[in-house]
Parts: structure tokens; sequence; C-alpha cells
């Protein structure tokens, strides 16, 4: 997807950055947050509001930048050859296995981001859950399936350590990181967001830009 090239600029400030509302595009935004939990009018409405955030989350995160830092959107030579190139690989998969095959990416693509069992390392990882710690990190069996995304606390730390040599930190640095709170399930996190009528996209640690003074 074109969106590797897009994404690669705020997930790079995301990692070295403090959050912040204005800079930081994995916070949810105001309008995301009314739409969610502010507005909602009983436990039930919350619940179900929730529900169908985390559904349709892959879109949300998706457009969330470009919408938030459209400054995100430079379409210069990088952009243009990840353009051509994924579809080129989107025309070879449908001359070579068919249309089906390629919506059974796109709609795969759209079911990992949304209510999949594992899907919930998006929530897990900056989901105010222990007052005054903001990110968490996982250490199941599941990170070696998915190039130990789970280490998160330890990925902010040393956001240029690559995903292979991350197990070796947190063993090195394993009192450190035994510390704070740490997420066990991803989908027990999931089924916590939508049904703890306290959690919502809101409860996020959002700090104020510095000015150049500070």
């Amino acid at each position: 997807m074109i969106a590797c090239y897009i994404f690669s600029k705020p997930v790079r400030k995301k990692s070295t950055e403090t959050p912040t509302q204005e800079l930081d595009t994995d916070i949810p935004s105001e309008l995301e947050c009314w739409l969610v939990s502010y507005s909602a009018t009983c436990y039930i409405d919350h619940v179900l509001r929730k529900a169908l955030y985390l559904s349709m989350y892959t879109v949300v995160y998706a457009l969330r930048p470009v919408i938030m830092r459209p400054e995100v959107m430079k379409y210069d030579y990088w952009f243009l050859a990840n353009l051509v190139a994924q579809c080129l690989f989107d025309a070879g998969v449908v001359g070579c296995l068919g249309w089906k095959a390629l919506y059974f990416m796109l709609l795969s693509t759209f079911l990992a981001g949304s209510l999949h069992p594992l899907s919930g390392r998006f929530l897990s990882e900056h989901l105010l859950l222990t007052e005054g710690q903001e990110t968490y990190s996982y250490y199941g069996k599941f990170n070696n399936v998915l190039w130990q995304i789970g280490r998160h606390v330890e990925h902010h730390d040393f956001p240029n350590i690559p995903f292979t040599k991350l197990p070796e930190l947190t063993e090195i640095a394993g009192k450190h990181y035994a510390e704070p709170a740490e997420t066990s399930s991803w989908s027990e996190t999931t089924l916590q967001f939508i049904f703890d009528d306290g959690l919502g996209p809101h409860q996020r640690v959002k700090r104020e830009v510095a000015s150049k003074e500070e």
C-alpha cells in the first residue's frame, strides 16, 4: 500500500518525540473523542460506538495523519515510485490470481486493524490503563510472528534498534522493563476498551507543544 511511505514520517516522529495533539497523529482527534465517547447517551450507546469505532479503525488510522497533518502528503519522487510499484504489484495479483485475490488482500488489511484478536495492540501500546504510564509492552508468544511489535516500551526507549534485537534488549535491561505494567493479552485489552465505560479514545496522555523559549 502507498501508506508505507506516507506513514514513515509521522511514525518516526511518534517514536522519538513526546505525544502532543498537534504532532502525534497516533493520538485520536477531538472529533473522534466526541463522536465515540463525549456524545454517547448511555452505557450501551457508548459500547456500540466503541465497537463500531474499532471495526473501522483501519480506515481511521489511515486517514488521520492525512487529515491532521496534510503536510505528510508530499507528492515527491518517492511517493510516485511507491505508487507505481504498488499499482504494478496489484495489477500482477489481478492478472495472475484474479480480482478475488486482490479483494482478499484488501479485506485482510481491513480486518487486521479492526476487530481482529491481535489488533488490540493498537490500543495496548498507549491506552491509559494505568495512571502515570502511557506506553505498555506485551511479552507473549505472538511477538514471534509480529516482528516483536509488542515490545513497545523498548521500542520507544531505543527506536533505532531493529526488531530482531528487542528481545536481547529486554533481557539486558530486564530489571528496568520488569517495573512498568505490561499487557498480558491484546484481545483482553480490546474487550476492556469496549466494555469499560471509563475508557475511550480520549484516554491518552497528551502534552502541549513546548515553546521555543522552553
